[in-house]
């Protein structure tokens, strides 16, 4: 590939990225305001602030969904969950595990 063709490419490639972060930071931002809901105990970053709440930092999504869908369904008891996740959209559900089970 010649000298002038691999710039081009660079460039090509920096600016394709450079419009792609930003979507990244939305789409991250976004999941972090839905995730704010368990901030209070789980964390931001989903190291929990107390040793009788789980840390959900890396936790394979899976895990996740089915442990929130057992609170909503009540096969899984804990009044506080319960009440939180009551209201929260299958949608927004969806967000907060992958915000959550993405964290390394």
């Amino acid at each position: 590939m010649l000298l002038r063709q691999k710039i081009a490419l660079l460039g090509m490639t920096i600016s394709m990225t450079a419009f792609a972060l930003p979507a990244v930071a939305a789409e991250q931002s976004e999941a972090a305001a839905k995730a704010e809901l368990c901030f209070g105990c789980h964390g931001e970053d989903g190291i929990s602030l107390s040793p009788s709440i789980p840390n959900l930092r890396g936790q394979k999504s899976e895990y996740l969904l089915n442990t929130i869908s057992d609170f909503k369904r009540g096969h899984r008891q804990n009044s506080m969950m319960q009440a939180i996740i009551a209201g929260v959209p299958d949608e927004d559900v969806k967000v907060i595990v992958d915000y959550y089970s993405n964290l390394k």
